[in-house]
């Protein structure tokens, strides 16, 4: 199927991005990398936004050293858009996707800035003509709401399947099957979750909650061990050392009443979130080897792990300010950043914590991107899944629910009744 298509033509990066926002893209894996070395080569200043931005995007999302000006400079800077189409086709399709590459900013470029400031303000100000065509308003909508560099491909798949026209039949049918399978996979994971949640019963609580926490690091140890050939069970063990220190830390800081400066509690909330504890047991059943390099990689304040970690910190803080009837026992950024007397309002202080969720995101984007790194494919994959997956955790209504997570769930699972038992 994908070999079918011109390898250089706009045809093959959109049919790319069709699979890779269906998830099916371990399935084409080869065909993708040959395509898209191919591609590396064909880029020119004759490139229409669509195909400039599309190539772009999947260029860096799979390693490729790409500079933004290279691509968008002339668009930007040349004192008029070049855009193709009409008002409502390849100008408005052009834009969402320029939109989208904006979001794999590595920090610093500036051009990206530019494109999604450009894109979002120029996608908004249309929104009358853009609503005359339904077919583009579904294109903009899905890209503003969902855009795939920061969003997790199984949670949109079967939204995104209405874009698939009926001439690729095979690619819908492969969709589908992949979707049955996922979604009793899925099924059958969270049932094993809730079972050993309920029936585990859980008498003395610090007794138990170190035994639990021995057992699976022994448990993971030992897998590594089996399958790898080395005891990792030092290095685990540290880490659920400094994430208890992190709890300690908090802990004294309530008993105390203690108002510390809002970079400390940062500090120290990115180890409490337990987002580097997990990422690292993630990083050794993956059978990534643990050398000083990885050890150091694992454990940088300012790299991948780190900055999810960090990202999740930020969007709870935020989430946790907007929201009234949650007392924050243990404070918040936001909290700890008024105190301080760096903000006059409550708003500028959650302005001055949405600039750092970008760049944050950013940071996320340099070393996820990166074809250097010690860290595998793999493993920087599952770091940029893990960042994906933080918007929905934290992005709550007045009532305190998830809207976002509660609409992604209903979409996986195509039994009604499942789902809802799930979100109960």
């Amino acid at each position: 199927m994908l070999m079918k298509t011109e390898q250089d033509s706009l045809q093959s990066l959109e049919l790319i991005d069709t699979i890779q926002r269906l998830g099916l893209c371990h399935h084409f894996k080869d065909e993708i990398e040959s395509i898209l070395h191919q591609q590396y080569f064909s880029h020119t200043s004759n490139d229409g936004l669509l195909e400039a931005s599309l190539r772009f995007r999947l260029l860096r999302q799979h390693g490729c050293r790409v500079i933004a000006d290279d691509f968008f400079g002339h668009f930007l800077r040349s004192g008029e858009l070049r855009l193709e189409d009409g008002l409502v086709g390849g100008v408005t399709r052009g834009l969402v996707a320029m939109h989208e590459a904006s979001h794999l900013n590595t920090g610093g470029e500036e051009i990206l800035r530019e494109a999604a400031e450009f894109s979002s303000l120029w996608l908004n100000a249309n929104r009358a003509a853009i609503c005359l065509d339904d077919e583009v308003e579904r294109v903009v909508n899905f890209g503003l709401s969902f855009p795939q560099h920061k969003i997790v491909a199984g949670f949109t798949a079967k939204s995104y399947l209405q874009f698939v026209g009926d001439d690729n039949h095979v690619l819908r049918e492969l969709a589908e099957f992949e979707f049955a399978y996922t979604e009793s996979l899925h099924k059958h994971e969270i049932l094993l979750v809730v079972e050993w949640d309920v029936c585990d019963e859980l008498p003395s609580y610090m007794k138990t909650c170190l035994n639990a926490i021995y057992e699976t690091t022994e448990e993971i140890s030992s897998f590594v061990y089996r399958e790898h050939g080395w005891n990792p069970s030092h290095f685990l063990k540290r880490e659920w050392g400094s994430l208890m220190d992190a709890f300690l830390v908090e802990g004294k800081w309530l008993r105390n009443g203690e108002v510390v400066k809002a970079e400390e509690y940062l500090k120290n909330g990115v180890i409490s979130s337990g987002v580097p504890m997990v990422l690292s047991h993630l990083f050794l059943l993956m059978g990534n080897p643990l050398s000083h390099q990885t050890q150091t990689l694992l454990t940088d304040p300012n790299g991948l792990t780190h900055s999810v970690a960090k990202l999740l910190r930020l969007l709870d803080d935020l989430g946790s300010a907007k929201d009234e009837e949650q007392i924050g026992f243990d404070g918040s950024y936001i909290e700890f950043y008024m105190k301080e007397g760096k903000a006059k309002s409550r708003e500028e202080a959650q302005e001055k914590v949405m600039n750092m969720v970008s760049e944050t995101w950013e940071n996320i984007n340099k070393y996820g991107f990166s074809s250097t790194s010690s860290f595998s494919a793999g493993f920087r994959r599952a770091c940029l899944n893990a960042a994906r997956m933080v918007p929905t955790m934290y992005t709550y209504d007045e009532d305190h629910h998830l809207p976002l997570l509660r609409h992604h769930l209903q979409t996986m699972f195509a039994d009604p009744a499942f789902a809802k038992a799930l979100l109960s």
